[in-house]
C-alpha cells in the first residue's frame, strides 16, 4: 500500500491504480476507501484522466483477481487433499457412529 501512495505523489498513476488494485483485493474494504479517495482527488485535479485510470483499472483487477483466486483454489485443493490423507476414524464410544458418517463421506469424493 506504501508503494502506491509514493507512486500516487510521484504522479505514477498506472502503477498507483496497480498497486492499489492489489492492496484492496488482497487486504480490504477500508483500503478501497482511502485509495479511492486518492484517485478520485486525482481525476478531480485533471491529473488523471477517466479513460487512462479504466486503461489501467480493468486489466489490473482481472489480473490481481485472477492471480489470488487461482492461488486461493490451490491452497484449498492442496489443504483438502492433506486433511482427508491423514484423518482416521474416531475409535471411542461412538465408533460405530463414526465409521459409518466416515464410510458415507468418502464415497462422495
Amino acid at each position: 500500500m506504501l508503494h502506491a501512495v509514493a507512486d500516487w505523489l510521484r504522479g505514477q498513476f498506472g502503477r498507483f491504480i496497480w498497486l492499489s488494485a492489489c492492496a484492496v483485493i488482497v487486504f480490504r474494504a477500508e483500503l478501497a476507501i482511502l485509495l479511492g479517495l486518492f484517485a478520485l482527488q486525482s481525476l478531480v485535479q485533471r491529473r488523471l484522466t477517466f479513460s487512462d485510470a479504466l486503461k489501467n483499472a480493468v486489466p489490473s483487477a482481472l489480473t490481481w483477481l485472477g492471480l489470488l483466486s487461482s492461488f486461493a483454489a490451490a491452497v484449498t485443493a492442496t489443504s483438502v487433499s492433506m486433511l482427508t490423507a491423514h484423518t482416521q476414524p474416531f475409535n471411542g464410544p461412538l465408533s460405530g457412529t463414526t465409521q459409518i458418517i466416515w464410510h458415507q463421506n468418502s464415497q462422495k469424493h
